[in-house]
């Protein structure tokens, strides 16, 4: 890792998403943490503009690591049991489900933010294009 040891001395924070995980980093390792709201923005800001920030990236380089983070993600959630041999076919199934949930979810998501910018334009359309 490309930060320095912990310490008084030390003004580093690390910024991470999840609030367990940053519990478990200063506990176990004893850095600065930091899991505000402030560090998702920045997250959410280099995912959009990731390409435009980082200039020796080449045409498709996000692609293949979203794509490598994808099976990633499917390799842990699918475990390999030597004692079944349907095991995998199982937790393929189940991953299926948990993965439809979450798009229902976002879908959900997406269409409670659609109707209430729609509301919004309804209730005063000139207030709404000069936030945009």
């Amino acid at each position: 890792m490309n930060l320095p040891k912990p310490g008084k001395k030390s003004k580093v924070v690390l910024g991470v998403t999840e609030k367990s995980l940053a519990g478990s980093i200063k506990e176990g390792l004893g850095y600065d943490v930091d899991a505000s709201e402030i560090v998702l923005d920045l997250v959410r800001g280099v995912r959009l503009f990731g390409d435009k920030l980082l200039k020796q990236l080449k045409e498709g380089d996000l692609e293949r690591a979203q794509l490598g983070l994808g099976h990633s993600y499917s390799r842990g959630k699918v475990k390999f049991n030597v004692h079944r041999s349907d095991n995998m076919i199982i937790q393929a199934i189940a991953l299926l489900d948990q993965m439809d949930k979450d798009v229902n979810t976002f879908a959900m998501r997406i269409r409670f933010v659609v109707k209430d910018l729609h509301e919004c334009l309804l209730l005063d359309p000139v207030r709404f294009f000069a936030y945009c």
